[in-house]
């Protein structure tokens, strides 16, 4: 648009330029030609000739005239440069009131790029909370879901080992050894992962008091009583057993301890070829030698889960 505007300007100075040197050129050669006829030394007679014959005035007229031409080409071209200058003074004016509305334009567009950028930020940082919450929300559920799973695996578990009590490879060992066994399995199974897992879930307390109801029950089932046992008479069969299957459940129970696990390290000794009466009078005192079903499956119960769950040994495993 501004090339167009400002084309038609030059191409008019060019031609009046061009005219105008073309004006003065003719106009300065005529007058030359004019001053150089009367620049020789000519006589009196020939100047009053002139005179009479009005040759001197017709040449200073031809001068004049010539004169006049060329100062009314120079001051056409004058006239046409100034139009020519006032029509690109314009153009240059037009061109600058666009730059201008353009350097606005940028400037509207720097400052709405600025604002882009500050939402595309704020979204940036919502996007990321809503992955993290996401990702949060993600770890919730697939933390309950391994908790009901692992729940679920210790009931099943418990069920599995409980039912075993009464098989007959089972009924070939004495039952102080089969509470042995079945704690074992237990603790080292997902029952017992669960326990060391989740040992404050609701789950854990009602899986804990399940085992002691079920061994109180299996005691009364294989004694034919709820009342009280003699604990002494429970553990001695053990001492019946070949060496090889005692040593095994001897290493079975090396972890326990007259203090924190007297019943089981009463079971312990009788598999390490000790008479449960003197290893409880020695490292037992406090250990009554007559207890009920439903204590002796408290108890037991209880010395089994601070070893397996509790204590460093159990952690010790559960790394292994």
């Amino acid at each position: 648009m501004y090339a167009l505007a400002l084309a038609p300007s030059a191409a008019i100075e060019e031609i009046v330029r061009e005219k105008a040197i073309v004006d003065l050129v003719n106009g300065l050669e005529v007058v030359d030609d004019h001053i150089r006829l009367r620049a020789p030394p000519r006589g009196i007679l020939a100047r009053t000739w002139d005179g009479l014959t009005g040759a001197s005035a017709r040449r200073q007229q031809n001068i004049d005239r010539n004169m006049a031409a060329g100062l009314r080409a120079a001051s056409e071209w004058l006239t046409a440069l100034q139009a020519a200058q006032l029509q690109s003074d314009l153009a240059l004016g037009r061109v600058v009131d666009r730059l201008l509305e353009t350097r606005r334009g940028v400037m509207r567009l720097q400052e709405r790029h600025e604002a882009l950028a500050a939402e595309v930020s704020l979204l940036a940082e919502r996007l990321d909370a809503w992955r993290n919450a996401g990702t949060r929300e993600i770890e919730n559920i697939n933390a309950r879901l391994t908790l009901v799973e692992a729940r679920d695996s210790a009931g099943r578990h418990l069920d599995v080992e409980l039912s075993c009590w009464g098989q007959a490879e089972w009924r070939s060992v004495p039952p102080a050894l089969r509470l042995v066994t079945l704690m074992s399995r237990l603790y080292w199974g997902p029952y017992g992962r669960f326990l060391r897992g989740w040992p404050e879930d609701e789950a854990a307390s009602m899986l804990r008091a399940l085992l002691r109801n079920r061994v109180r029950d299996l005691l009364v089932e294989d004694f034919g009583s709820a009342g009280m046992l003699d604990y002494d008479a429970l553990v001695a069969p053990i001492l019946d057993l070949p060496k090889e299957t005692r040593e095994g459940f001897a290493f079975l129970l090396d972890w326990s301890a007259p203090a924190s696990s007297p019943r089981l390290f009463v079971i312990q000794q009788a598999a390490d070829g000790h008479a449960p009466d003197v290893t409880r009078r020695l490292h037992a005192p406090t250990l009554l030698p007559l207890q009920s079903c439903e204590i002796l499956s408290r108890r037991l119960e209880a010395e089994g889960h601070a070893i397996f769950v509790r204590s460093r040994h159990a952690k010790h495993h559960a790394v292994e």
